[in-house]
């Protein structure tokens, strides 16, 4: 019965997205993926700084301020609308997690 629980809560949260993309949300979610400020505490790279130069590249600075994506990201707020534009939504709504993951893939920044 719990497998069947995981399933329906996956796919209430995720719905029918690929398994590669609820791996891309997970992360996000919990912070551990590809970005500098998590490589950096692992000592996998030397600084934790975004290369826009503004911060630290945090899943917040990812999704919400990184000069390197505007286009993309005005993109995705024109698709979810300003109101969305949070990491609460971005990550946990399901209607709108579709078009974050279309924005991770038009960065091009956490490819698996």
């Amino acid at each position: 019965m719990s497998q069947y629980y995981g399933t329906t809560a996956r796919v209430k949260l995720y719905g029918m997205l690929q398994r590669r993309h609820v791996t891309m949300i997970a992360q996000l979610r919990t912070g551990h993926c590809a970005l500098n400020e998590y490589l950096h505490r692992f000592n996998i790279i030397e600084t934790p700084e975004c290369e826009c130069g503004a911060s630290k590249e945090t899943v917040d600075h990812f999704l919400l301020k990184c000069e390197l994506y505007d286009q993309e990201r005005d993109e995705l707020r024109r698709r979810v609308g300003a109101h969305a534009m949070n990491m609460s939504a971005l990550l946990g709504n399901p209607q709108i997690t579709k078009d974050t993951i279309e924005y991770i893939e038009k960065t091009g920044r956490l490819t698996l």
